[in-house]
Formats: structure tokens, C-alpha cells, sequence
């Protein structure tokens, strides 16, 4: 009974719809670069790659962290006018961000401020960056349907549109190679608009948009923020081999072992999203939230390891009948990165109590300073050590924030414990 009572509040609280949309649409957007590989060559996985480091990069600066302020002032308020109005606004300063992003990153690799390596993100990484603006469109909108609590309505349609890019993706690569890729992603944005458009209506566009709320724009940014530090530890890595690694295939093999990385992270991601609106709750009961972190927190570790494990024994096994040589490298990169994923596995759930704290700034320092020293390291690393030298430098940051995350969520409940 008790189980059927937590499910049924679920469904309810639209959770489990969230949950599961977030879930599937992150890893078959981890596939789908995974099939495609087969039909690429390493090298076309590499800028692959980095055209999205670019357009995802871009698509947190231009958010201006408006969806995250979107989300908190439209859950709040009961003024279907004004939250309508907020949308239109937020949807009108993030555009013209959009754009203002494009065309600076445009102007920099024109006149070869940022030189780009190859001829083919020369090419196709100006059609890339326009699913820019209609990301931006899809964030904003998706977080205005979640604040007003059509949990289902947005998950269906970020499934939908998650299961019609896969399959275009796959489709055009297969048939016209990297052109087809970036045309198909492109084209599935432009499909993502149109379906959370059916579901949010066009009525907000007609709307008289208020001024934002006295918090919005340094929340706001102070989101995207925090965001841009998580997106550049992901991404951040491609930029710094992209211009130290001169082998376009030994590039394309790390590219794809970040890939699986990612994949994996996804599962973290996905349990601290259970976890964090309990440890929320339960914010003021320093007993509780000790006694659970400190479990918690082991039991993930033990988890991520067996996962590793096994996800590094599959890969071995697999990546040479599927992929034959041409990411050869790829399992002992993967296997690097995997020591990676265990050590930010480690310390996930101390992000969570420190955001139950209200500390989120914590984080956000702790993930700045991580991720410098992190890169720092890799790019003095890479001269001695090759491509290696990047794996190194990524355990040093997971290490740093394992470290300095569960000593500074244990101070703080040890400090609190003790003003109590």
C-alpha cells in the first residue's frame, strides 16, 4: 500500500514524467552519436564533437539563465497574463542573444581570431550554430509548462521530439555522411519548436510583457553561471585537444570514449534527481541528513564502480567487433575517464545537500576552481603525455570536487549541529 500511496504522489507531482523524459532523451542522445560513429571516421567524430561544444556553449550564454528565472517566477505567481507576459520577454532577450552569439563566433573564426582546424567546421559549423536560438525557444518554453505544472505535457513532447531526431539523425547520416548530420539536427530543433509550441499556443506572443521580477536577472545569471561551468567540464575538453592534437583520429577516439562518458553520467544524474527532493525536505533535520548523506553517498559510490566495471569489460568486448580499428584507443581512453565518472559519482550528492542548504554559490565556486585547475593541468600535461594528458587532468578535477565538496557539506552540518 505504501508503494502504490509513493507512486500514485508521484505521477501526481508530475515526477515520474520528468524524470523519465530527462532520462530518455539524454541517452538516445548519447546513441545516436554512438551509431552514427560506425558510419563516420574518427576524424568526423571529432568535429562532430566540437560544432556541439560550440552550439551547446552557446546555447547557455544565450540563455542568459532566463529558463532557470522563467521556471522559479512563473512557479510562484498565479497571473496567467503576466507568466505569459514573462515568457515572451524571456523568449525575446534569449533570441537576440542567440543571435548576437552567432554572429560574434562567426566574426572571431572569420578573421581567424579562433581558427578553426579542418575544412569541415569551416563548412558546417555556421548551420550547427542555428539550433542555437531554437534550443533557447525549446528551454524556455519546456520550463514555462513545468512551472505550470504540465509535467506530462512536456514530457511527452520532449520525447517526442528526442525519438523523431534520433531517427532523422541516424537516417541523414547514413545517407549523406556529416552534411546530413548537422542538417538532421538542425531540422529536429526546428521540429522541437513547433511541437512545444502546440503544447504552450501562441497566446503569449500577444501578450503586454511585464518587467521581470526584482530577483530574475541575477538569479538568472547567476544559474547560467553554474550551468556554463558544468557544459565546459563536459565540452571545455574538446577546445583545449582540438588545439594541442595535431591526429584528427586520435582526437575522434577520445571524442567518442567522452561520449560514453557522458552516457554514463547520465545514470548520476539521474539518481541525484531522486535523491535531491528529499534531501531538500529534510534540509533542517542535521540527523537525518547526515545519517542519509553518509549512506547515500557510499551506495552510489559502490554503484558507479560495479557500473564502470562492467560499462569498461563491455566496451573491450564490443568496441573492437562493432568499430574494428578505427577507435582502437577508445576502451583504454574510456577506461581513464571512467576513474572520472566514479570520483564525480563520489561527490554528487554533496552538490545535492549543499543546494538543500542554500549554498548553490558553494558549488559554483568549488566547480570554478576544479575545473581551472583541471584544465590548467591538462594543458601543461598534453605536451609530455599526448592525448593522456586530458584524461589526467579530468580525474584531477573529479578529484578536487569529490574532495572539497563532501569536506565542505560535512563542516557545514557539523557547524550547524553545533550553533543548533
Amino acid at each position: 500500500m505504501l508503494a502504490n500511496t509513493l507512486r500514485n504522489k508521484l505521477l501526481s507531482s508530475g515526477f515520474l514524467h520528468t524524470f523519465a523524459a530527462n532520462f530518455l532523451t539524454n541517452m538516445l542522445a548519447f546513441g545516436s552519436v554512438l551509431v552514427v560513429a560506425y558510419f563516420l571516421t574518427p576524424a568526423d567524430v571529432a568535429d562532430i564533437r566540437i560544432m556541439q561544444a560550440y552550439a551547446i556553449i552557446g546555447t547557455t550564454l544565450a540563455s542568459l539563465g532566463y529558463t532557470t528565472g522563467l521556471l522559479k517566477a512563473c512557479a510562484e505567481g498565479d497571473d496567467k497574463a503576466a507568466e505569459e507576459g514573462y515568457l515572451k520577454r524571456a523568449t525575446g532577450h534569449t533570441f537576440v542573444a542567440s543571435l548576437v552569439y552567432i554572429a560574434l563566433l562567426l566574426g572571431l573564426t572569420q578573421t581567424g581570431i579562433i581558427a578553426l582546424s579542418t575544412d569541415t567546421l569551416k563548412t558546417y559549423l555556421p548551420y550547427m550554430l542555428l539550433m542555437v536560438p531554437l534550443s533557447v525557444v525549446i528551454e524556455n518554453m519546456r520550463n514555462f509548462l513545468i512551472a505550470k505544472k504540465a509535467f506530462k505535457e512536456a514530457a511527452n513532447a520532449q520525447i517526442n521530439v528526442r525519438i523523431l531526431t534520433f531517427f532523422m539523425v541516424v537516417g541523414a547520416t547514413y545517407v549523406w555522411g556529416i552534411s546530413g548530420f548537422v542538417l538532421a539536427t538542425v531540422a529536429a530543433y526546428g521540429f522541437g519548436v513547433l511541437r512545444f509550441v502546440k503544447e504552450v499556443g501562441t497566446g503569449f506572443l500577444r501578450r503586454v510583457a511585464p518587467p521581470f521580477p526584482s530577483y530574475f536577472v541575477s538569479f538568472s545569471l547567476f544559474a547560467m553561471l553554474g550551468n556554463l561551468f558544468v557544459i565546459i567540464s563536459s565540452y571545455g575538453d574538446m577546445f583545449i585537444l582540438d588545439m594541442n592534437i595535431d591526429d584528427r583520429s586520435t582526437l575522434g577516439a577520445y571524442a567518442l570514449a567522452s561520449v560514453l562518458l557522458g552516457g554514463m553520467m547520465v545514470v548520476t544524474t539521474s539518481v541525484q534527481t531522486i535523491l535531491l527532493p528529499d534531501m531538500i525536505k529534510n534540509q533542517k533535520d542535521l540527523v537525518w541528513m547526515r545519517k542519509h548523506f553518509v549512506d547515500k553517498q557510499i551506495k552510489l559510490t559502490g554503484i558507479s564502480i560495479a557500473l564502470a566495471v562492467v560499462a569498461v569489460v563491455g566496451v573491450f568486448i564490443t568496441f573492437p567487433l562493432v568499430y574494428g580499428d578505427d577507435y582502437a584507443l577508445t576502451p583504454l581512453l574510456f577506461a581513464g575517464l571512467c576513474i572520472n565518472y566514479v570520483l564525480v559519482s563520489a561527490g554528487t550528492l554533496g552538490g545535492s545537500v549543499l543546494i538543500g542548504q542554500g549554498k548553490t554559490h558553494i558549488n559554483t565556486k568549488v566547480a570554478g576552481v576544479a575545473l581551472l585547475a583541471g584544465f590548467v593541468f591538462a594543458y601543461l600535461a598534453i605536451a609530455t603525455c599526448g592525448i593522456w594528458g586530458m584524461v589526467y587532468g579530468k580525474i584531477l578535477y573529479a578529484l578536487i570536487i569529490c574532495m572539497a565538496t563532501n569536506a565542505l557539506v560535512l563542516k557545514t552540518l557539523k557547524q550547524q549541529k553545533q550553533d543548533g
